[in-house]
């Protein structure tokens, strides 16, 4: 085995096929410089002095997976929880592979939970016996100790079901064609979702509180999703009750002299957006066309930034006239009609650390092309 040095990171990846070591976690880990074995306690929230060679570090973090495994697998993101799932199916030598992507390292590579190959452009990636057998025992033991995990993830499946299917349905209305006929039908749907979410609350607190007396299992993004999904049930109660009593949904207030032209998809804006993290250098600047909406922005700048939406976040705009507009997911950048220079509001970890940012459109150009075939796309950055 050997550190391949990268710009960002330094790893420790195989220089011959197959694995065929028995390596723990701290074993594995010697072979990456200190700065990143300080970094995986980091990840798992651990406490070390830097002043530790990397013969301690190693020790410190063989003791701490081998008593707390669950502080390395509870932080493993959900877009790897499909590789993290079969590997711990593999057996010894086996391995699974995904594109090689050396910008953007996994978290299972940053704390040191497995070994990599790289063949060209793929990585194959390989879980050491040792490391293997104790998350499988972990995950037996808190089954068995705890069937509350087996029914908390059930209800999550439910859960992110329920809520995808009423974001796509959402998201594909347009409120302005919503006659009372659909806007009766569409309630259905959303009378539905808020039932289940109504009644699956009460059992998730129950097995929230016995979880964290008991096991280092945490449940906020589940509470995230449950939040944001009640907002978009929230804003489509109130356009489906103004539909249905007849009432005008509202509009934005514009200047007598100001002249907006239709909304259509046949009008359509690209707009150059400047996303900055206040008071600090780190942006990002992309491309996007006004048909977007804001539940997408929000997507886009999670992207643009390699963030997970583990966090409430907000967006605010103030008019022309200074009044600061309330918006909803499915309020579209075409509903705002921007201008260059003008600018929206966003805020990140809305609850917690605070990060503002303030979103500037740098152009405003026409575009012609297929709503459908549009791309947005990342031009530039820094931080």
């Amino acid at each position: 085995y050997y550190p391949q040095t990268q710009d960002i990171l330094k790893m420790t990846i195989l220089k011959y096929e197959p694995l065929s070591d028995n390596l723990s976690i701290g074993e594995l880990a010697k072979y990456d410089s200190k700065v990143n074995m300080l970094e995986t306690f980091r990840l798992i929230g651990v406490g070390v002095a830097k002043s530790w060679d990397k013969t301690a570090l190693a020790a410190g973090m063989d003791i701490v997976f081998e008593q707390t495994p669950a502080l390395f697998a509870n932080i493993v993101p959900k877009e790897e929880g499909h590789l993290f799932a079969r590997l711990l199916d593999c057996k010894q030598d086996e391995y699974v592979t995904c594109p090689a992507d050396e910008s953007k390292f996994l978290m299972l590579q940053k704390l040191h939970l497995v070994v990599t190959y790289r063949d060209k452009g793929t990585w194959h990636i390989y879980m050491p016996d040792k490391i293997r057998h104790r998350l499988n025992d972990m995950v037996k033991e808190d089954l068995k100790r705890y069937p509350e995990i087996e029914e908390m993830h059930h209800l999550l499946e439910q859960i992110t079901t329920k809520r995808d299917r009423l974001y796509h349905l959402l998201d594909s209305t347009n409120p302005d064609n919503l006659t009372k006929h659909k806007a009766k039908e569409l309630s259905v749907d959303v009378e539905a979702t808020a039932k289940f979410f109504g009644e699956v609350k009460p059992r998730l607190k129950e097995i929230e509180k016995y979880l964290e007396k008991n096991t280092d299992t945490k449940l906020d993004a589940i509470w995230q999703d449950i939040q944001t999904t009640e907002m978009y049930i929230a804003v489509a109660r109130t356009t489906i009750n103004m539909v249905l009593q007849g009432l005008p949904l509202p509009v934005k207030e514009v200047q007598p002299t100001e002249v907006v032209p239709m909304n259509s998809t046949k009008e359509m804006r690209e707009l150059t957006l400047k996303v900055q993290l206040n008071n600090t250098p780190i942006y990002r600047t992309f491309k996007v066309i006004d048909r977007c909406s804001l539940f997408e922005l929000n997507m886009l700048i999670q992207f643009c930034f390699d963030w997970h939406d583990m966090r409430p976040h907000a967006f605010k705009y103030q008019s022309l006239d200074g009044e600061w507009m309330v918006m909803s997911p499915t309020t579209r950048l075409s509903d705002l009609m921007l201008d260059e220079g003008e600018k929206l509001y966003y805020l990140y970890d809305s609850k917690g650390d605070k990060w503002e940012h303030t979103l500037t459109v740098e152009a405003v150009d026409d575009y012609e092309g297929n709503e459908d075939d549009y791309e947005p796309r990342c031009i530039t950055g820094s931080g």
